[in-house]
């Protein structure tokens, strides 16, 4: 479609009117009832991916804490999973699901075999995640919305010779009912503006395609305040939808998330005696590299163990039973 039939007679893209939302979806298959959200509130899984050598740094510690400060005050219960790894983050939706949203910030691209999130391995290597494994990390209990925040996750490109299906919408046809990608590499101040402004106005009741077009809106405006408004991305977003997809993730009068029986309990390292206290998975952040060295040394032939060192309370016992819950097979002992 020539750009000039999607502008109002300003001259300005319809997708920037402030008073008209501008609303574009890509549904997939016939249209069928919109799925009613179950709850008054929702809870998101955040999970960012940063391989070693694996491109740019991303800023995803600015996208994480641009979601909790906009959603601080509102009814979304946010979790981390730090890892990066896919098979952590499947541990962590089977145990804590169901989730209604799952946001995953990495760097997305398209390979010879088709595209891929750039995830990581329990080690900090490169893990390709295609569509197949993720739909297999997922598991049976599908989140509603799943924010592939990552270049490439919507661009229809070629891999080879063949054109190749992106990736948002091979998520969709596995079963997701909404699912935003990124048509092309995009910024990540961009990107981090749009994920702040899509999860608050989720929270205030919004239907997602609603939430993407506000979130659109948002990003070309901080571009106009930072005096770069010919550089942003706000275009880039896509929003594909399944039949029952377009929908809200809470709705008022419904009931609220469930208090999790065990909020509170403590975890030790021995659990056998219920001694030496550890932070649980949930709480356990910012140790993500020094993990990934321990179990690359452990599993390796020229070490016979590690040591910890470092002064009280700056989480060494915490590191070690995170490690030890990542290798499984293995008997912990602990002497203290």
């Amino acid at each position: 479609i020539p750009w000039e039939t999607l502008c109002d007679p300003g001259g300005v893209h319809l997708g920037l009117n402030t008073t008209q939302s501008f609303i574009v979806t890509r549904r997939i298959g016939d249209a069928k009832e919109l799925a009613v959200p179950l709850r008054r509130d929702f809870a998101l899984m955040f999970m960012a991916a940063a391989p070693e050598g694996g491109g740019p740094e991303l800023d995803y510690e600015a996208e994480e804490s641009g979601i909790l400060k906009a959603v601080e005050r509102l009814p979304v219960r946010l979790q981390v999973e730090e890892s990066g790894a896919l098979e952590f983050l499947s541990e962590r939706l089977a145990e804590d699901g169901p989730f209604e949203a799952l946001h995953l910030s990495c760097h997305g691209q398209i390979g010879e075999d088709g595209p891929y999130l750039a995830l990581e391995t329990d080690t900090g290597a490169l893990h390709k995640a295609t569509a197949a494994g993720l739909v297999s990390g997922i598991g049976q209990n599908k989140p509603m919305l799943a924010f592939l925040s990552a270049c490439r996750t919507a661009e229809m490109a070629e891999a080879g010779k063949r054109p190749v299906t992106p990736l948002a919408r091979q998520m969709v046809m596995s079963g997701v009912p909404n699912v935003i990608g990124w048509d092309g590499s995009v910024y990540d101040r961009d990107a981090i503006v749009f994920a702040r402004v899509l999860y608050e106005r989720l929270a205030k009741k919004s239907t997602i395609p609603f939430a993407v077009a506000f979130a659109r809106q948002a990003v070309h405006e901080r571009a106009i305040a930072d005096g770069r408004a010919d550089a942003c991305h706000w275009h880039l977003a896509r929003l594909y939808l399944g039949p029952d997809g377009g929908g809200q993730l809470c709705e008022t009068g419904k009931p609220g998330l469930p208090i999790r029986k065990n909020l509170g309990h403590k975890e030790f390292l021995d659990t056998r005696k219920d001694a030496v206290p550890v932070a649980p998975a949930r709480e356990f952040v910012g140790r993500r590299r020094e993990a990934q060295r321990i179990i690359k040394a452990l599993r390796s032939d020229e070490h016979d163990g590690v040591v910890i060192t470092g002064m009280g309370n700056l989480g060494k016992s915490s590191l070690a039973a995170r490690v030890a819950n990542r290798m499984s097979g293995l008997e912990p002992i602990v002497i203290f």
